[in-house]
């Protein structure tokens, strides 16, 4: 075989490796929004994770999570969550009408923290976070969802405007700084209140 003939067939190889590894990036969402607290975090967390976004598509519509959601949780947490597992995750998150808001410490449930720890060992060469805060909201909430139509008042609550039966709930959540502002990055929803 003649020399020129080899390096062609080198130069193919290459070009369809750079091809192959540039071409197969996932698209990953990049944050426009910055959280100056971890309470703003909460508030939009708690008011966008159940309402979607209605995208046409070539054959029809579809529900995604809405672009509000993302702001407010980690790189982790968007990466987990993808494009097709949101729905199972954050229907699981009441819509509260009410609640009251406070921070923690991590060893007031320890059981949040040893999930929360296990959470991070899932992935692989994950930098765990150094500025973790616990918080502990307990309110009356539902799981009535809503689709893009809906927007939370300014504390994140929604007013119960069917009469929907409502539950006593606590959501604890892990809120983290990851340099671009406050973050969700672990949540446990605890259907009966205690104490």
């Amino acid at each position: 075989m003649k020399r020129s003939t080899v390096l062609a067939c080198i130069g193919v190889v290459i070009a369809f490796l750079i091809v192959g590894a540039f071409g197969n990036k996932k698209d990953f969402y990049e944050k426009q929004e910055n959280f100056k607290t971890p309470e703003e975090a909460i508030v939009n967390f708690i008011g966008y994770a159940n309402i979607s976004e209605t995208i046409k598509a070539e054959n029809g519509y579809y529900e995604k999570i809405s672009r509000q959601f993302l702001e407010s949780i980690s790189r982790r947490y968007r990466l987990y969550i993808g494009d097709d597992r949101w729905s199972s995750i954050n229907y699981q998150i009441p819509q509260f009408s009410s609640y009251d808001l406070k921070e923690i410490t991590e060893n007031d449930l320890d059981f949040v923290k040893n999930d929360y720890e296990y959470s991070l060992e899932q992935i692989p060469n994950y930098i765990k976070p150094i500025d973790k805060r616990f918080y502990s909201l307990n309110g009356n909430g539902s799981n009535m969802k809503y689709n893009d139509d809906r927007h939370p008042n300014e504390d994140g609550t929604f007013d119960n405007e069917f009469d929907i039966e409502e539950d006593k709930m606590t959501l604890y959540l892990v809120v983290i700084d990851e340099g671009e502002g406050y973050v969700v990055d672990y949540y446990y929803v605890n259907n009966v209140v205690e104490g």
